[in-house]
């Protein structure tokens, strides 16, 4: 579905994670095309840079907490009025195999696919009663391929992805329920973020920044792009579509090829 007439004018936007990285870079796009933003952060230190520079609503805010969400929802309609287009944004990323802690495992799903389900419950509603509203989820490519290094970065990811799907299928089009509500999922390979900072040279250049590390504006740009069509799918590294059609079409030769690569830079951050 593409919509041309689509303007961003106006819109209310809220971002989660967005004092640093991808969601602020598309917070400021955003902004830069009239749209009025409100940002949502665990880093109040980032979200004051944030505010003072931009002028944004801000709230400090856990992503891995629905009371938070909530909260942050809230806050946004009570400044800016009700929310146009929401990004569900913040993420978190723990490596390890199956030794990963029961810890790090309800961190990720907390964060990585419950946040997505918290907001969405709470701000679809109301967008099927207006129109030009969007609902988007950042996930990774890691959840349409696989993250060799973090059994539950991986898993969460492509939890984040299976959950945009059911809602473009069930809240995409008209119906005598409501209004359309677009549905986009951005799954970006390598970006040069605070979360890519913390691994080693060598594992960023060989495994998550394979096809390159983007800044957060360049993938902001895709975003905007994407998403003003009303396109589902947004791929900052578009390398990553025909990954997925190698992965779907020989699925052993997909697996054999991903065990070589977790041979050679397995534990690389």
């Amino acid at each position: 579905m593409v919509d041309n007439s689509f303007s961003w004018k106006d819109k209310v936007v809220a971002i989660t994670g967005g004092g640093n990285g991808i969601g602020l870079a598309i917070a400021i796009a955003a902004k830069n095309l009239g749209a009025k933003i409100s940002i949502s952060d665990i880093n109040e230190k980032d979200l004051k840079k944030a505010k003072e520079e931009n002028n944004f609503n801000t709230c400090l805010s856990d992503a891995g907490k629905e009371k938070d969400i909530l909260n942050f929802i809230s806050n946004t309609e009570e400044n800016l009025g009700e929310i146009d287009i929401f990004f569900a944004n913040a993420g978190v990323a723990r490596s390890g195999t199956l030794s990963t802690s029961d810890e790090d495992w309800d961190i990720s799903h907390r964060v990585n696919v419950m946040h997505h389900v918290w907001a969405a419950r709470a701000v679809i509603p109301s967008m099927r009663k207006r129109s030009d509203c969007r609902f988007i989820t950042t996930a990774s490519a890691a959840g349409l391929l696989s993250e060799i290094n973090s059994a539950s970065y991986s898993l969460t990811k492509h939890a984040a992805v299976g959950f945009a799907e059911w809602l473009s299928i069930v809240y995409g089009k008209n119906d005598e329920d409501g209004n359309a509500v677009s549905i986009s999922c951005l799954c970006p390979q390598g970006v040069k973020t605070a979360m890519t900072a913390n691994m080693d040279d060598g594992g960023v250049a060989s495994v998550v920044g394979i096809d390159g590390m983007l800044t957060p504006t360049e993938v902001a740009k895709v975003v905007i792009e994407t998403v003003t069509q009303g396109e589902f799918l947004i791929l900052p590294h578009p390398i990553v579509g025909e990954y997925i059609k190698g992965k779907t079409a020989n699925y052993p030769r997909w697996l054999g090829g991903m065990r070589k690569l977790y041979s050679k830079f397995k534990g690389s951050y």
